[in-house]
């Protein structure tokens, strides 16, 4: 138990109850205090705090891909942030497929889902429903500073 907690705190997300739709990813991530703090600080007025952020490491997209993802409270399905690429939908991954890292700014309901919390629930939902899974490699909070 004490190494599973210790992979979920280094940031690594679990994928769970894989699918609500087949272009959603459900995730379980920790919440760094720092992320917690700055996001009870925002939540709270401080517009001085830092925004956090959600960041996609090791994103796999395909040469010319356009995609929108949405970060999605659960249950409620709030939309807490989106960002995406700019090009064409793809039913399957144009080669060479690429890594990117993505960072997702997340507005004032993202911060308030964040505020004081040790981990949370969130879902990625892809626009195009059409598109392969998700692939990435480590998805974690931060902060913009």
């Amino acid at each position: 138990m004490t190494a599973i907690r210790a992979a979920l705190w280094c940031g690594v997300a679990t994928v769970f109850a894989a699918h609500a739709e087949a272009r959603d990813v459900k995730l379980h991530l920790p919440v760094p205090a720092s992320v917690a703090e700055d996001a009870e600080a925002r939540a709270s007025g401080d517009a001085s705090a830092a925004p956090p952020i959600l960041k996609l490491d090791g994103l796999e997209v395909g040469a010319g891909e356009g995609l929108t993802i949405e970060v999605r409270s659960t249950p409620a399905g709030a939309i807490l942030g989106e960002a995406g690429f700019v090009g064409q939908p793809q039913k399957t991954l144009a080669p060479p497929v690429q890594k990117f890292d993505l960072v997702i700014p997340l507005n004032a309901k993202g911060s308030e889902l964040l505020a004081g919390k040790r981990e949370v629930d969130i879902v990625l939902h892809v626009e195009d429903s059409d598109r392969p899974p998700l692939q990435f490699d480590r998805a974690y909070f931060s902060v913009e500073r």
